[in-house]
């Protein structure tokens, strides 16, 4: 009875909700009101709308529906009247994502298991990117032909079941759903350039979060005690922010971590761009050279770097000082035919020619069936490798005329330059992953026709300033330059602040999280200060614990290397130097007698070597000023 109840409810909800999602729908490409629906299992509709909010706080959650043993969670966000939302469903539910065509694509990746990976921002385009979702073979895309679902052909008989779901919602905008019929031959839960082989190699001894599958790997390297890792660097045309740095000094955390604890030599190569669209324009503005333009903010970039303590790559490579190889890399793609020029004078890969290997981590296939594309290019997936020239704009001689570079190639010609076909590591930020390191992978598995080119994708996760989901960027306006930021605090504080969130995740800044890094910093301090005192018999304290402390320390040590073996888990590894820290302070109580007690400095000797060593290790300098 309660569950027919229910049932009943949650319709006549649907019912009333439909009938007034259609006030909302004409006013949902205004970024003020969000119209989205959710399918239940059974055919059941829950639309959810309302205005977003235009407040600090821009975040909103819808309940959670249980229906049939299904698990449905709705979230959106508010992204500066540019919204992305996504729905994250259990098993055999269904999940639908809603984009705002041509600025945001909802690229959510759906895995047999439940998981729901989060929408990427997609650079604006003429015409929306697709998002593909394995759910017992169906493909969910966003399209703009019709306000009906688009079949382009019968489903698979696995399909029937998802299926109901999607006649019901025939409501949903005209942006919203579409059909791929190539995924609807697919095995469930199957993904686009999901294949993923752990290469063969020398164990590191630890494990990694690889954005190639989503999940933990035994990080294996190609050489023994040798890495090779090559990080997307800044596009040069001003100054870098907190967005910046928190990215940098993560991976240099990592890094760090790598070569102290592990015993690995880090090659590490990093590209300049300082030949771009936002050079251009940002030139043109203030009516100099684009070179003069990136040389100043190239070198601005490096002093902001060596502020943060941030290690210098084992190398810097320019875009502009590799035209020639760049030229050369476009034409051995062309030969093995996976690009192609035009009458324009423009190259574009041809993203159709691989196949099943596009989509490795937004699980979008190759497949462009039916769709329109603008301009010169045959599909609207395929990118440009080189640009034709525009009038006033740095060029360069190619065998299609003058040009430049696309945006994506220059890392896979200035990688493979240097470690060839085969790279152990590569880092970004999360907003890289799409469409530029797909873009990537594609390059240069095209140019060196193999399989897998990069073993480790790693990916650090957005600086959001508090109140805010939106992701700090020169673009939204909303940053903090480096420079401005350590007029306030130091250098250790901002590495402390990031040692207190995973590198891979989510982190918000604000005054108030600064002060928690400036106080960890000050009790670690402390401490050292007080047991090094207490090793000279400068501070004489009771009788401590001997014993406790040694097997405290032990397990620190044990624990601390735990941590960073599992995925870099720096939280966790401060976490254990804190509680050391404060069992250590617990056995340092001060007396105001003199007395014969007994001395114990050679464990307080041994927990300050093994702190200062810690400290080392990511990157952090007590002698320096908080």
């Amino acid at each position: 009875m309660l569950v027919a109840r229910e049932e009943k409810k949650l319709k006549r909800e649907g019912v009333r909700r439909k009938r007034s999602s259609r006030r909302a729908t004409s006013k949902a490409f205004d970024g003020r009101w969000v119209r989205t629906c959710l399918a239940g299992w059974g055919g059941v509709v829950v639309v959810k709308e309302g205005p977003v909010a235009q407040g600090p706080d821009h975040g909103a959650r819808g309940r959670d529906q249980r229906l049939g043993g299904c698990v449905h969670r709705l979230q959106r966000r508010d992204q500066a009247a540019r919204w992305v939302g996504h729905t994250r469903t259990g098993r055999l539910g269904l999940v639908v994502t809603w984009v705002e065509v041509g600025r945001w694509a909802g690229s959510t990746g759906f895995s047999g298991n439940g998981t729901c990976h989060e929408a990427q921002p997609i650079t604006r385009s003429p015409a929306p990117a697709n998002a593909a979702i394995g759910v017992q073979g169906l493909a969910l895309q966003a399209v703009t032909v019709s306000p009906l679902v688009a079949l382009s052909s019968s489903p698979s008989p696995i399909c029937w079941g998802t299926m109901r779901l999607l006649l019901v919602c025939r409501s949903l905008p005209a942006w919203l759903i579409g059909w791929s019929s190539r995924v609807c031959g697919r095995q469930p839960g199957a993904r686009c350039g999901s294949s993923w082989h752990q290469p063969k190699g020398y164990p590191a001894g630890l494990q990694v979060y690889n954005s190639l599958t989503r999940s933990k790997e035994p990080l294996v390297l190609a050489e023994p005690a040798i890495a090779s890792w090559y990080s997307c660097g800044p596009t040069v045309y001003d100054q870098a922010h907190l967005g910046h740095a928190s990215s940098y000094v993560r991976f240099d955390i990592l890094r760090r971590i790598l070569t102290k604890t592990f015993g690995i030599d880090v090659i590490m190569v990093m590209v300049i761009t300082d030949i771009d669209d936002k050079i251009i324009q940002r030139a043109n503005e203030l009516n100099i050279s684009p070179t003069v333009l990136s040389c100043f903010y190239e070198e601005d970039f490096k002093q902001d770097m060596a502020c943060l303590k941030v290690l210098p790559p084992t190398v810097y490579l320019r875009v502009t000082d590799n035209i020639p190889q760049i030229v050369t890399f476009i034409e051995r793609i062309i030969h093995n035919g996976h690009a192609y020029s035009t009458s324009t004078g423009n190259v574009y890969f041809d993203v159709q020619s691989i196949g099943s290997q596009y989509g490795k981590f937004v699980g979008i296939c190759a497949d462009t069936a039916g769709e329109t594309t603008a301009g010169d290019k045959r599909h609207i997936r395929d990118f440009a490798l080189w640009k034709a020239s525009k009038p006033n704009e740095p060029s360069w001689i190619s065998p299609w005329g003058k040009g430049r570079p696309g945006w994506h190639i220059e890392c896979s010609t200035i990688a493979s330059s240097v470690f060839g076909n085969k790279l152990d590591i590569h880092s970004g930020g999360i907003d890289l992953a799409f469409p530029h390191h797909e873009n990537e992978i594609a390059q240069c598995e095209a140019y060196h026709q193999c399989e897998q080119w990069g073993n480790y994708f790693l990916h650090s996760g957005h600086l959001h300033l508090k109140g805010s989901e939106e992701k700090m960027s020169k673009s939204l306006k909303n940053y903090i330059t480096i420079k401005n930021f350590l007029e306030k605090f130091s250098a250790n504080q901002f590495r402390m602040f990031c040692l207190l969130s995973k590198y891979r995740s989510a982190v918000e800044y604000s005054d108030a999280s600064m002060a928690e890094a400036g106080n960890l910093l000050h009790s670690i301090s402390a401490f050292i200060d007080d047991a090094s005192a207490y090793v000279r018999g400068q501070l004489m304290c009771p009788s401590v614990d001997e014993t406790l402390l040694w097997e405290r320390l032990n397990a620190t040590k044990v624990n601390v290397q735990a941590a960073f073996a599992d995925d870099f888990d720096t939280p966790g590894a401060t976490d254990s130097i804190m509680n050391l820290v404060h069992h250590g302070n617990r056995q340092l109580q001060a007396v105001t007698k003199e007395g014969d007690y007994p001395r114990s400095p050679a464990v307080f000797g041994a927990i300050i070597s093994y702190i200062e060593r810690f400290l080392d290790v990511v990157g952090i300098s007590l002698g320096q000023s908080q």
